[in-house]
C-alpha cells in the first residue's frame, strides 16, 4: 500500500488544523507571559529613564550648590566707557570714583626712508628693551627687508618690525611689545666703517632716544595712571590693575578730561543666589512628580504606576528627603535649616518657597550661605552626593535600567528555545498522525477488499 503523503487524506482529518491548535497551546501562555513581562519591563525603563531626566536636570544644578564661590559671587555697577571692572568672590565690596589720567603704551618709532631694495649697509645692532637685549647681524647686501625678517627673528617677541611705504621709500617702524615706562627700545649699532655719525651705511639705524636719531618717536613706552577717589594716584605698567581694590581687575580703555571720573560699585550677588534656590526647587519638584507618576496609586481607577514599591525608587526618596531636612551645624555653633529660608516641604513631598522670606534670608545670611550649602555637611553637597550616585553613567539608576533590558533580551532567548521545542513538537504530532493515517488508510482498504469479497460470494446478498 502506498503511503499518505497529504496529512489527513487516509482518516480524514483536517490534520494541519490540529496540530496547529496543538501546537499553539502549547505556544499562547508562554507568549502571553514574555509579552506581559516584557511590557512591564519597557513600562519600568521608560519610568526610570524620566526619573533619571528630571534627576539629572537637579544635579546639574546642585553641581553649583556645592561649589562655595557660587555664594560669594559680586556684581559691579558701572556704566564708564573708559574702563571696565571684574570682580572675584574675594572682591571687597563698595563705592568708587576712577579718574582714567593716561593708558599704558608701548614704545614706537619709524626709521627714515631707504630705497626699496638697495642694501642698508654692514654691521651689527644691539637692542634693549628694558632689561632684555637680544643682537641682529646685518650683511652688505640686506636691504630693509632683510633687516626687519632678521630683526623679528631674533627679537625673542620683545619687538615687533613692519615696513611702511611712501614717496620718500620704505621705512621701518618697530613696535615694542611691552607697555610700561621702562620698556622702551633702544639700538646700538656697529657700523663696518667704524662711524656711527656721518648719517650713511647702518649708522642710519642706530637709536638711543637723542634728538638727532634718525627714527621719529611715535609712542613713547609709558604706565596706565588711574586717580582713585579722587586723591591716590595708581600706576601699571599695563592698562590692567589688580591691587587697586582686593579681589578686583580694573582694565582701562581710555581716559578722562582734567576733572571728569566715573563711578562703579562693587556688591554682594544676592540676586543670582535667590535664583539659583529657586531653580533647585523646580528641579526638585520636577524629581518629586516624575517618582510620584511612576508610583501613583488610583483606588477610583484601578491603576498603579509601573514603579509601585520599587525599592531602588523609595530608597532614594528617603536619601534625598534626609539630605534635605538635616540641619546644618555651623562653626559658630548655630543650626540652619532650608525651613528657616522660607523652603518648606508639602504632603506630597515637593517643596514650597516663600519668595519674600528667601530673599530676607538670603540677605542676611549672605556670608553663611557658603558654609550652609557648600561645606563638607553643607546641604548642597550632600543632595549632590545622593544625587549623582543615582542619576551618573552607570549609576543605580542605570543598573536598574540595565537589569531590566537584559531581562527582556532573557525573554528574547527564551522564545528562541521555547519555538525548537515547539518545533520538535510540531515534527512528533505530524509524525504520529501520520502514522495513524497509514494505519487509517490501510484498515479502511481492507474493509473494501472483504467486502468485495463477501459481495461476490453465491447467495451472499449486500444490504446497502
Amino acid at each position: 500500500m502506498s503511503s499518505i503523503s497529504s496529512p489527513g487524506l487516509g482518516s480524514g482529518l483536517d490534520v494541519n488544523s490540529i496540530v496547529k491548535s496543538l501546537v499553539d497551546a502549547e505556544r499562547v501562555p508562554f507568549d502571553k507571559k514574555k509579552d506581559k513581562a516584557q511590557e512591564v519591563n519597557t513600562a519600568k525603563i521608560s519610568s526610570f529613564g524620566n526619573i533619571k531626566s528630571a534627576m539629572s536636570e537637579l544635579d546639574d544644578i546642585l553641581f553649583d550648590l556645592k561649589l562655595p564661590f557660587t555664594f560669594n559671587e559680586r556684581i559691579v555697577d558701572t556704566s564708564s566707557s573708559k574702563f571696565t571692572v571684574e570682580a572675584g568672590s574675594a572682591s571687597v565690596t563698595g563705592d568708587y570714583d576712577i579718574e582714567v589720567l593716561q593708558l599704558a603704551a608701548a614704545h614706537k618709532m619709524t626709521s627714515i626712508g631707504f630705497t626699496e631694495g638697495d642694501p642698508v649697509g654692514e654691521g651689527t645692532m644691539d637692542f634693549t628693551v628694558g632689561s632684555e637685549t637680544f643682537k641682529v647681524e646685518i650683511s652688505a647686501t640686506d636691504d630693509l627687508e632683510a633687516v626687519k625678517a632678521k630683526i623679528s627673528d631674533a627679537s625673542n617677541g620683545l619687538v615687533t618690525a613692519s615696513i611702511l611705504t611712501a614717496d620718500d621709500g620704505q621705512h621701518l617702524t618697530l613696535t615694542g611689545t611691552k607697555t610700561g615706562a621702562g620698556n622702551d627700545i633702544a639700538i646700538t649699532v656697529t657700523d663696518i666703517d667704524g662711524d656711527i655719525t656721518d648719517g650713511s651705511g647702518l649708522s642710519r639705524l642706530n637709536y638711543n632716544g637723542a634728538p638727532d636719531d634718525t627714527f621719529t618717536l611715535q609712542n613713547t613706552a609709558q604706565d596706565a595712571s588711574i586717580k582713585v577717589d579722587n586723591f591716590l594716584t595708581v600706576n601699571s605698567d599695563t592698562n590692567s590693575f589688580d591691587s587697586v581694590v582686593a579681589g578686583a581687575v580694573i582694565t582701562v580703555t581710555g581716559t578722562h578730561t582734567a576733572g571728569e571720573k566715573d563711578k562703579f560699585s562693587i556688591s554682594k550677588d544676592e540676586e543670582s543666589i535667590v535664583t539659583r534656590l529657586t531653580e533647585f526647587i523646580e528641579a526638585f519638584n520636577k524629581v518629586v512628580v516624575s517618582v510620584e507618576e511612576a508610583s501613583d496609586v488610583n483606588v477610583d481607577l484601578d491603576t498603579a504606576g509601573t514603579l509601585v514599591g520599587d525599592s531602588t525608587v523609595r530608597t532614594m526618596m528617603n536619601q534625598i528627603r534626609t539630605a534635605l531636612s538635616t540641619p546644618v551645624k555651623l562653626e559658630d555653633g548655630n543650626v540652619f535649616s532650608l525651613s528657616m529660608m522660607g523652603i518648606s516641604t508639602k504632603k506630597d513631598g515637593s517643596l514650597e518657597l516663600d519668595a519674600k522670606e528667601l530673599k530676607d534670608s538670603v540677605h542676611t545670611n549672605f556670608d553663611d550661605l557658603s558654609e550652609i550649602f557648600a561645606s563638607s555637611e553643607g546641604i548642597g553637597r550632600k543632595l549632590n552626593d545622593v544625587v549623582s550616585e543615582y542619576r551618573k553613567f552607570g549609576g543605580l539608576i542605570d543598573q536598574r535600567i540595565t537589569g531590566l533590558e537584559e531581562s527582556n533580551v532573557r525573554w528574547d532567548e527564551e522564545q528562541v528555545k521555547n519555538e525548537k521545542k515547539l518545533s520538535t513538537l510540531k515534527d512528533r504530532l505530524y509524525s504520529q498522525f501520520l502514522s495513524m493515517d497509514l494505519l487509517v488508510a490501510q484498515l479502511k482498504a481492507t474493509g473494501d477488499y472483504l467486502t468485495t469479497q463477501l459481495d461476490n460470494l453465491p447467495g451472499f446478498t449486500s444490504k446497502n
